[in-house]
């Protein structure tokens, strides 16, 4: 947790001295399940490089009113909310702390399902936030509390759990059961990644649920929360293991190409399960590929 004072906010969310220099210690955010396999990361290298080619002097200054701003723009040079949970989790920080202050968005919320549902129930309602338009803008913000988690938040692996799905439980309408069910995690909107055989795969798999991410949040925490077998091509719609109470099954297809464990990552730290299998396959430029409903029928087969 820290306080900045008179900074600047743009390119991206990028947090800026008002010299637009790079405020190094204010953009380094990490997820709370810790990428133990890329902890060569440096925000400190990719910062440079990326701001050499970026000139936030250029663009409108727009002066935020005086009083206390919440850093929830997720960290420079990532996609808007490509992973809500990245802000979600440092909000806990913020809870702990008894910090009162507007909290900053983005204007685009492309992808993201119920996201007033997601910031009220963490007690930022559409009131309680101002959204930025950081790739058009830059921001004068008086007093900036950045709720960063530094190295390894090793003590936040139970606490945060806990945290997170109290306050989920609070979601309105929410009804839980208990029905075991097989998820498959539809990429059928997405325009990378995809599943070149996904027609057919789901139909080879009749008796999954699919999930496309488009559902209202209460129908995912439902769907996950009772899940007996979880399977799709890496996406971020497996945050959601973290719903998982009956420490299913899961199987992860993922590119050979753009090898990425974070979500085995989140399982590790959070103790979801025991039987998390990551499978690597070939895919195309997109990083599109062919997923083997053998390989996901073997694992059935097993339970």
């Amino acid at each position: 947790m820290a306080i900045f004072r008179d900074v600047l906010i743009g390119t991206h969310g990028m947090i800026m001295g008002t010299n637009f220099k790079v405020v190094r210690n204010a953009n380094n955010f990490f997820d709370f399940w810790y990428y133990s396999r890329n902890d060569t990361w440096r925000p400190d290298l990719w910062l440079q490089g990326e701001a050499a080619f970026m000139h936030p002097e250029k663009l409108p200054q727009i002066p935020l009113p005086n009083g206390r701003y919440v850093y929830g723009l997720y960290y420079f040079n990532k996609y808007a909310y490509g992973h809500l949970w990245d802000t979600i989790q440092s909000l806990k920080l913020v809870e702990e702390n008894q910090l009162d202050g507007m909290l900053l968005v983005h204007t685009d919320q492309s992808g993201i399902t119920d996201f007033d549902v997601h910031m009220s129930i963490f007690g930022f309602p559409a009131d309680k936030r101002v959204e930025l338009d950081v790739k058009k803008n830059v921001y004068y913000v008086p007093e900036l509390v950045v709720p960063s988690l530094y190295a390894k938040p090793s003590c936040f692996k139970g606490s945060l759990k806990h945290w997170l799905l109290r306050k989920y439980r609070e979601c309105p309408g929410l009804v839980l059961d208990d029905v075991p069910r097989k998820l498959y995690l539809s990429r059928q909107n997405a325009k990378q990644r995809c599943v070149i055989n996904e027609q057919r795969l789901i139909q080879q798999l009749s008796d999954f649920t699919v999930v496309t991410g488009q559902e209202p949040l209460r129908e995912q925490i439902r769907l996950f929360h009772s899940a007996a077998f979880i399977t799709g091509y890496h996406g971020a719609m497996f945050r959601n293991i973290l719903f998982c109470n009956k420490r299913p099954r899961i199987l992860e297809f993922c590119a050979a190409g753009r090898e990425d464990h974070c979500f085995q990552d989140q399982n590790e730290t959070l103790d979801i399960t025991d039987d998390y299998r990551f499978v690597l396959v070939d895919a195309d430029e997109r990083h599109c590929a062919y997923l083997d409903p053998k390989v996901i029928k073997s694992m059935v087969d097993e339970m």
